[in-house]
């Protein structure tokens, strides 16, 4: 049987690779592989891990995400299964979670609803800071929500996915109310954005979960609404923004029966986030 050092399969894949994507990039794709391409590790290969190896390494040249490739995502301390269903978790929304929690360490046994969940990342990463908390995720597609269920399995936490289109204001009956908070990444990029997002992006992630094509802040607006007859008193909605679309999406959550909006930037000090309470 003819073994071959996975080192010398990354010397050889680099070559490929780092006129595609830089030496730094490479080098960082070919470790995560490394990593999570297999459950245990390797250091040699043959046969189906060969075959396995080199179809990740052909995928990468086709600007493949490589989460995708290896079904593994990274968002604060969970690892989450990720498939092309869903968006992969940036940093940007661990930023969005980390000041939610900051928010909610206040309040006893606090209600959240994640509206547009995904993955399951933020409504995960809520429900593990917290031992008493009730956490509600919803979306509008029964595989994307298979795909959050599959990760609050794994990591044995506790969240009702509820399946609904939060536009549609006759679902909003049937959605949980007395909530303590309501957060949201829902999508806001806009169609003259394509230009400059990376092709891995635009061929492979669900546009439904990137782009708000009539409307670039409909869902700012549905979900300021939403929240006045679903929030406590006290109650906050907290969401990621467009850092280009910062003044028509405060202007349309500033309505009456909350707080002035308040921004609230991400670590590179971009505005990325709009927090409110309810009066």
């Amino acid at each position: 049987m003819n073994l071959i050092p996975l080192d010398k399969l990354k010397q050889d894949a680099h070559k490929q690779l780092a006129p595609v994507f830089g030496i730094r990039e490479s080098k960082a794709l070919l470790r995560a592989l490394e990593e999570d391409l297999w459950d245990t590790p390797k250091t040699l290969l043959d046969g189906d891990d060969l075959t396995v190896w080199t179809g990740a390494i052909q995928r990468l040249l086709q600007h493949e995400p490589v989460a995708y490739i290896t079904g593994k995502a990274y968002f604060l301390h969970l690892v989450l299964k990720v498939n092309p269903r869903v968006l992969i978790p940036r940093p940007e929304t661990e930023t969005l979670v980390i000041e939610a929690i900051r928010q909610l360490k206040p309040i006893h046994s606090p209600r959240v609803l994640d509206i547009g969940t995904g993955s399951g990342c933020i409504a995960l990463a809520i429900r593990s800071a917290f031992r008493e908390c009730k956490v509600y995720g919803l979306d509008i597609d029964p595989l994307v929500l298979d795909v959050a269920r599959e990760n609050a399995q794994e990591h044995r936490l506790d969240v009702e996915w509820l399946l609904a289109d939060i536009l549609e204001e006759q679902s909003w009956n049937n959605l949980p109310d007395a909530l303590d908070m309501i957060i949201s990444n829902p999508p806001y990029i806009l169609e003259s954005e394509k230009k400059y997002m990376s092709v891995s992006t635009l061929n492979y992630e669900p546009p439904q979960a990137l782009f708000s094509v009539d409307d670039p802040v409909r869902f700012y607006k549905v979900i300021a609404a939403f929240g006045l007859s679903h929030l406590k008193s006290g109650g906050r909605v907290i969401v990621e923004i467009n850092e280009f679309m910062v003044e028509a999406t405060m202007a349309v959550m500033a309505i009456p029966g909350y707080s002035q909006p308040e921004l609230i930037q991400d670590l590179s000090g971009k505005d990325r986030i709009i927090s409110m309470v309810k009066l």
